[in-house]
């Protein structure tokens, strides 16, 4: 075992009375790490599982830069849309204005 891996208690399950499986948390704790794209190890310990640093380094990083590109996309969608509701605007003024001046 690598000292930077990342262990995850889930307990072996002695004590669950109510999940159909022996290790029902560890199960579940398991699945949803493979959905989220990571691979666990279950070691020796039957209510452990560990993530390797390396697995763990790279799925933190890809996070962190997904965070960073979905604020700057957001951002920019904000920017536009405001862009577009002042030319919007001006467009309608462009419009109402005159027709406004004609019936005074």
């Amino acid at each position: 075992m690598d000292a930077r891996n990342l262990a995850i208690i889930t307990g072996s399950g002695k004590h669950s009375h109510t999940s159909t499986t022996p290790a029902g948390m560890k199960t579940v704790v398991k699945n949803l790490l493979i959905q989220l794209g990571l691979p666990c190890e279950a070691g020796t310990n039957p209510g452990r599982l560990q993530i390797p640093y390396d697995a763990l380094y790279k799925y933190v990083q890809q996070e962190q830069h997904s965070s960073i590109l979905s604020t700057f996309l957001h951002e920019a969608s904000l920017r536009y849309l405001i862009l577009f509701g002042g030319v919007s605007g001006l467009c309608a003024a462009m419009y109402v204005i005159p027709k406004l001046l004609i019936e005074v």
